[in-house]
């Protein structure tokens, strides 16, 4: 299993218990008394209660945050009226509540700069009323968007004073959560001896008040710090050890992941058919729970452990479910990235695009018009005009239609002038579908591979060279570029600066995008090694260059509405520049995922599990 993977599930794990630090984990007995109790109350103060504790209690997260919405509206009506002081502080608790729930719903929907803003309201009245017990909660939340951000100094500093709280009020399990949160940016820091140690006092803490679950997330953190270090025999240790706490907790998510973990330890130590007890196990659950994206990873890791066994039939049962699995998730980002792409283009403002196909339309027309006349005016004459004056009639509407026949060609040159300069702009399967239909619309791809390069230290090279000299070195290099993704069959997408962007498996689909994009790759970083030798040898400045490749899902279309351009979004663009800022110059680097999809292709050096801005750790190879 990839670092990467493994930083994501025990994320996954950690939301898991922040967003119900404050809700308990199993059904409470008085849920119901209180719902009842909610129906049958008239007084604004005693129901605001009521919905207060329900949404503390209430671990239902499709349910919470109705009540907790209803609690803000009568909230948000007392605001204006005369109230004790005494409830007056009680509605500003359930203000801060309110604020501190919203933050947590703005942060796992993605909306960072939402949630900050609340949770800031929320933290001052909770300062305010000396609400320690819910200020810890809006400090861990804050905390997690800023350990996403990869602010880590900032996470570490919120989580640090959510242990301090917690350690005031004696909240051993709260504590135990804190050093958990506080190991886990440890680690993403680097500083592992202090992380392991945060780990085990974690579960220290955890054993000490007889918390299975909580004692099952802290061991499967340290499995999963050993397996990032390559000690997998005591990641294997560790994992089982926490498989049987996430039984006795009977916690099914939890159960998932650890025994994915262990199955994924066992499928390295190339052990197979175990690897596969334990993916069965896993795969059961996955379908209890319906979570799609469960069954998704599951499928995968079946497949491959199959095919291992040379199993080949079950192999091809579980690709073909990843692959239904697959096309059914659509990430939420490409989503919205989709929806808010799909231009309508009005053919009056299309100015490459609409001049030839108006000018053909209108040169056509007249000639219609001009040809009708004349021959009404020919017969007009002919009847009562010689035959001397009918050919000389004939004569001139043979010249007007050779006329008309030139307008025509130059038409025509100029609507090849025209879909020549649309093509250099767009792909063809977009030019024409914009030429047929008007619009283009963004499309979502499952499987593309993005390609990021940019030149080292070129701020410092630009410097001494002048605007001639450098505009000559960046087109001379990057026309070279567009030449080697036009023969790989990719796409070139755009250049920024120094940065140049390609795609592979769009607008058209392609089975080998990864191994073109690769390929690709490393022509270029072959041209750059020939055009460094060449210039150094003539004593000349000369360029170097960072190369990084990602595939996963995107969305490409057209953005602008004049000065079109076809570009790409998704997670995956930004991961191929994490790639390419985390590489060396004159090396290919690759993530996991497409060296996944080219490692029976090409010889990779793998570099590790290192840190890539704002993604956390991330498995790299260089392509050898």
């Amino acid at each position: 299993m990839s670092c990467n993977m493994e930083l994501r599930k025990k994320i996954l794990i950690l939301l898991l218990f922040t967003s119900s630090v404050y809700k308990i984990l199993a059904q409470n007995p008085s849920l119901e008394a209180l719902k009842l109790k909610l129906t049958s109350s008239k007084n604004d103060s005693i129901r605001a209660l009521i919905l207060f504790e329900l949404t503390e209690q209430e671990s239902n997260d499709a349910v919470w945050p109705i009540y907790n919405d209803s609690l803000k509206k009568i909230v948000d009506s007392y605001q204006l009226k005369k109230i004790s002081n005494q409830l007056s502080k009680q509605f500003r608790l359930y203000k801060a509540f309110t604020l501190t729930n919203q933050g947590y719903l703005y942060r796992i929907k993605g909306n960072v700069v939402k949630a900050i803003e609340v949770l800031q309201n929320a933290l001052k009245i909770q300062e305010q009323i000396n609400d320690t017990k819910h200020k810890v909660v809006s400090l861990e939340n804050l905390a997690l968007i800023y350990q996403g951000q990869g602010e880590l100094n900032k996470a570490l500093e919120y989580f640090t004073s959510c242990f301090n709280s917690r350690k005031l009020e004696n909240d051993v399990n709260g504590m135990a959560f804190s050093l958990n949160n506080i190991a886990q940016v440890l680690e993403m820091q680097n500083k592992n001896d202090e992380a392991l140690d945060y780990y085990l006092k974690s579960s220290k803490l955890f054993e000490s008040i007889n918390n299975p679950f909580g004692q099952s997330m802290a061991l499967n953190n340290i499995g999963g710090f050993y397996n990032s270090k390559g000690d997998q025999q005591k990641a294997l240790d560790y994992f089982i050890k926490a498989l049987s706490y996430f039984e006795l907790s009977q916690n099914q998510e939890g159960l998932f992941y650890a025994l994915t973990n262990v199955g994924a330890i066992y499928q390295n130590q190339k052990l197979n058919n175990k690897a596969v007890s334990y993916y069965l196990k896993a795969f059961k659950i996955a379908n209890v729970l319906k979570k799609p994206t469960m069954i998704r990873d599951i499928s995968e890791k079946l497949r491959i452990a199959y095919f291992n066994t040379k199993q080949f039939e079950s192999a091809f049962k579980f690709y073909e479910l990843y692959i239904k699995m697959k096309d059914s998730i659509i990430n939420e980002q490409n989503l919205k990235a989709t929806l808010n792409a799909q231009l309508k283009y009005d053919y009056d403002k299309k100015e490459i695009l609409i001049r030839s196909n108006f000018e053909k339309k209108q040169a056509e027309e007249k000639l219609k018009t001009d040809t009708q006349k004349k021959q009404k005016l020919i017969i007009s004459i002919a009847s009562g005009i010689g035959l001397v004056l009918l050919i000389i009639i004939i004569t001139i509407v043979v010249i007007s239609l050779k006329r008309s026949k030139r307008a025509n060609g130059i038409i025509a040159k100029e609507k090849q002038r025209s879909e020549a300069l649309l093509l250099n702009i767009l792909p063809h399967e977009v030019a024409e579908e914009l030429k047929q239909n008007g619009t283009a619309e963004a499309k979502h791809y499952n499987n593309v591979s993005i390609l990021f390069t940019d030149f080292k230290g070129f701020t410092q090279l630009s410097e001494s060279l002048t605007p001639a000299e450098l505009i000559a070195e960046l087109n001379y290099c990057f026309s070279s570029f567009d030449e080697i993704i036009v023969s790989h069959g990719l796409e070139k997408i755009k250049t920024i600066g120094d940065a140049y962007m390609a795609a592979g498996g769009l607008p058209a689909e392609d089975s080998q995008h990864a191994f073109k994009m690769v390929s690709a790759a490393i022509d270029i970083r072959n041209f750059m090694e020939n055009y460094k030798a060449e210039r150094k040898a003539n004593g000349r400045k000369f360029f170097e260059i960072r190369i990084g490749v990602h595939s996963g899902e995107a969305v490409a279309g057209i953005v602008g509405t004049k000065k079109f351009a076809y570009d790409v979004w998704g997670d995956t663009v930004n991961t191929a520049a994490r790639m390419e800022s985390s590489g060396e110059v004159g090396k290919v680097n690759i993530s996991e995922a497409s060296y996944q999809l080219v490692k029976d292709i090409f010889n990779c050096e793998f570099r590790g599990s290192l840190e890539a801005k704002g993604k956390g750790k991330m498995n790299m190879y260089f392509v050898s």
